[in-house]
Parts: structure tokens; sequence; C-alpha cells
């Protein structure tokens, strides 16, 4: 997945999951929300980046857990993608990525998209 990809699936997350206002891309490529409406691009705050911060993924995570209950996490040394998330009883949503953070959060969209 590349930077762009993450920092859009960083957005989704800010918007689906948190409720953000819609989030904007400014002229620097960075993903933003704007404060009170605010529609000044300077102004925007930062979205987050759940994809590769461990504290921000966790946060994401501790709301699954409080919506779906039961998450079981796994490492998968013998697999190319390393973890995995999912509903514990129900694989079939699982999320498969390269690092926990990034599972994380490719099961939250799938969890939360609208």
């Amino acid at each position: 997945m590349t930077e762009t990809e993450m920092r859009e699936l960083d957005a989704r997350i800010a918007e689906n999951v948190f409720s953000y206002p819609h989030t904007v891309i400014n002229s620097n490529g960075v993903y933003g929300i704007p404060p009170n409406g605010n529609q000044m691009l300077d102004a925007y705050e930062k979205v987050p980046s759940y994809t590769t911060d461990s504290a921000a993924s966790m946060d994401l995570l501790k709301i699954m857990v409080r919506e779906k209950g039961r998450i079981q996490i796994d490492n998968l040394f013998y697999d190319g993608d390393n973890w995995r998330v999912f509903v514990l009883e129900n694989e079939e949503n699982a999320s498969h990525a390269e690092t926990l953070e990034l599972a994380i959060c490719q099961f939250a969209k799938n969890l939360f998209s609208k």
C-alpha cells in the first residue's frame, strides 16, 4: 500500500469511525479536518496517522472492541501478510497486512464503511 493510499485510509477512518467532518487534502498533500467549518487550508488540523501510529491505531481498536465485542489479532509468521485481525468466531471479515496498525485500519474500514 502506498503512502497516499494509507493517508486516504486514515481520512476515511477519521470520517467513518471518529465522525470527523469530511476530510480534505491541501496543496501540500496533508489530509485535514476543517476546524469549526473554517475552509482555510492552512487552518486544517492534520488527520491522525492511524495506519502508521501505534497509539492512534490502539484508539481505533478500542472503538472496534466496544462495537463488535471480542476481536482477535494474530501474528502469522509463516505468511507474507504477517498480521490478521477479525471478530472472534467470524473469520470471513478478517483483514491481513504487513503491520499491525495497517491490519487494524483495514479491518476498521470493513466494519465501519458507509
